[in-house]
């Protein structure tokens, strides 16, 4: 059985439903998740509104997707650990969750189904470290602060700048980091298959679609066209004089 796919969707309403059939205790961890949505569905930057979203006999995990592959982040740590939890075995949902923005109030955005236990394995091949650390104060001041330091001037920084309200970890290889975030994506999109989509006429309903090949594609497109010629032919038979001025239309702007 495929993955599952969901393409310009309520995020929130497929991560409910995986909470209350997969989860067993711990549900308000979706509350927390939530707001965490919202606030990058308001301002998403690109980095912000990437995350990897499982759910747990005993609550949610809810990350950013580039921070759980540098090992130096806490992120990485939490990733880990719960893979090598005995009593959590065989009880995961998890969901790669892109967030595009808001409608209605709803957090909208793409949701792919993976195996959370083999992508802990794919994070444990890769090795990026922490090189520094861009972190936003509570004052408002941002800085780039090298790792080492970062944790060694933690109460002065603390004290004179306020608590931190975002920061992200800028590992030793952003471009190679890049290149194995694309190729996840890219598995991910190629296991899954979209089981429901938006309907665009209409941001209330939902519909079930079937994925098609590019030659469908190009043979629905061939088929469309066909019938607009046909139409076209049966209606310039019926109305002769159309053709004609046609014609005049035609050499009326050839001459200009």
């Amino acid at each position: 059985m495929r993955l599952k796919k969901y393409e310009n969707y309520d995020i929130l309403s497929v991560l409910k439903k995986a909470v209350d059939r997969n989860t067993q205790a711990f549900h308000k961890d979706i509350n927390f998740d939530a707001e965490l949505l919202k606030r990058a569905a308001e301002k998403p930057t690109g980095t912000n509104d990437r995350f990897l979203w499982v759910s747990r006999k005993h609550g949610t995990i809810f990350l950013q997707e580039r921070e759980v592959y540098i090992k130096d982040s806490s992120s990485h740590t939490v990733w880990q650990f719960y893979a090598n939890n005995k009593g959590e075995k065989d009880t995961f949902v998890a969901y790669a969750v892109e967030v595009t923005g808001i409608e209605d109030g709803k957090v909208i955005g793409n949701l792919h189904e993976f195996d959370y236990l083999e992508h802990v394995e794919a994070v444990k091949q890769t090795n990026f470290r922490s090189a520094g650390i861009d972190v936003r104060f509570e004052d408002g001041t941002e800085l780039n602060i090298p790792y080492a330091e970062f944790y060694k001037d933690w109460d002065e920084l603390n004290f004179e700048y306020g608590s931190v309200v975002y920061q992200k970890h800028i590992p030793n290889n952003e471009m190679e980091l890049q290149a194995v975030l694309t190729e996840a994506r890219t598995k991910r999109d190629n296991d899954c298959q979209v089981v429901m989509q938006k309907v665009q006429n209409s941001p209330t309903q939902t519909q079930s679609i079937q994925k098609f090949g590019i030659r469908d594609q190009l043979a629905r497109c061939k088929e469309i066209a066909a019938h607009r010629q046909e139409a076209r032919r049966n209606l310039l038979e019926r109305n002769p004089d159309l053709l004609d001025m046609r014609r005049t239309a035609k050499s009326r702007n050839t001459v200009r």
